[in-house]
């Protein structure tokens, strides 16, 4: 924990010599998280699988693999076109990708001054830098769904589909978001959609209460969804044996109220269809906590919508006409995070693998 804590406190203190827009920050600051992912060695529960994986098809001399090894083609490929230079150069190369995905991102839909927020959601937010660094597959679906939203707010139909149907070739559970070109509808650029949407927020808080999402059909068409059912049974197993039972919900009842309170509060305050539309998927996201309390499976779901709120919480803030308003949910924001980030570090399920970094010179072999 301490040397990630470090690079974070490290990446946010560049922020402070911030003086004027366009001024190297930024860039510097992804310069060092991507040392810090590149250079990882058995970071993260998945790592020594996709190490495993990457020397099983390493033994092929032919394309033979795609058939006997049970893994999206899309992958496959890439661990057999990096098979010259090895493991660490593929992680490498990913973590490059994944990171110069969410520099543009921020770059280009995030005012300069407030890129530190997204930059603290990114690295403290532990659902997205340290176990985008696990679930590998997943971060680079999620990478080229950040293409394919650009592509989308550009209308650019034809670049959006052919973007996801390539990521689907990394992590077939990104078609999830095929629907995403209804968001763009004049429709949802309305200043009530927040309040209908806000509402199914609620509702589906309403349904996980009652038991409801717990049904066979909406449990299958989750896996259907997913493609992967035996991601499905672990969440489900998680959540009847560790703790995953439903309380009184009050606790993700408040943070929902927040969040949900400060997206429709700000609503009003968006400048531009594009704001509105990083918002919408913020909104949307907020459902997934209230589902996975009886659906795990959603929350890996969700990985694809909450990537987005790196940019609507912080535009969000900036545009809020009621600085008390925007000021007070930013404190809360950070506190909420910094809690979970610390959380995080002493669950069972992360703390063997995320506990100690070790860098590839420490490997013992060069793979």
């Amino acid at each position: 924990m301490s040397t990630v804590l470090w690079v974070n406190l490290l990446v946010l203190f560049l922020f402070l010599f911030r003086r004027a827009k366009g001024n190297g920050v930024l860039e510097i600051a992804f310069i060092v998280l991507f040392f810090f992912l590149a250079l990882r060695y058995d970071y993260g529960n998945d790592y020594l699988v996709y190490l495993e994986r990457f020397q099983d098809i390493s033994e092929y001399s032919d394309y033979a693999f795609l058939e006997e090894i049970p893994q999206e083609i899309g992958y496959s490929l890439l661990n057999y076109f990096f098979k010259p230079f090895g493991f660490f150069t593929l992680i490498a190369a990913m973590s490059a990708f994944n990171l110069y995905s969410i520099y543009c991102l921020l770059r280009d839909y995030v005012d300069p001054p407030y890129q530190w927020y997204s930059v603290f959601l990114y690295i403290f937010t532990t659902d997205f830098m340290l176990v985008h660094a696990s679930a590998m597959r997943q971060a680079l679906a999620i990478s080229i769904l950040i293409w394919a939203v650009r592509f989308l707010l550009e209308k650019r139909l034809i670049f959006f589909f052919l973007s996801l149907g390539i990521a689907a070739c990394f992590h077939k559970s990104v078609l999830i978001m095929l629907p995403l070109p209804l968001l763009t509808g004049k429709w949802f650029q309305r200043p009530q959609t927040c309040y209908w949407l806000a509402g199914g927020v609620l509702l589906s808080f309403l349904l996980a209460r009652g038991n409801i999402l717990n049904h066979p059909w909406i449990t299958g068409i989750l896996n259907y969804i997913s493609q992967y059912t035996h991601y499905a049974d672990y969440y489900v197993f998680q959540g009847e044996n560790e703790g995953g039972k439903l309380n009184s919900g009050l606790g993700l009842l408040a943070n929902l109220l927040i969040f949900l309170s400060f997206l429709v509060y700000s609503y009003r305050d968006l400048q531009n269809n594009k704001e509105r539309f990083f918002a919408n998927i913020a909104l949307i996201s907020l459902g997934a906590p209230a589902i996975g309390m009886v659906l795990q499976i959603a929350m890996r779901l969700n990985m694809y919508f909450a990537i987005f709120s790196l940019v609507a919480y912080p535009v969000a803030y900036c545009r809020c006409r009621d600085r008390l308003a925007a000021n007070l949910f930013l404190t809360i924001n950070i506190l909420l995070t910094l809690y979970g980030f610390i959380q995080f570090f002493k669950s069972e399920i992360w703390i063997e693998k995320f506990s100690s970094y070790q860098t590839i010179f420490s490997s013992g072999q060069w793979y």
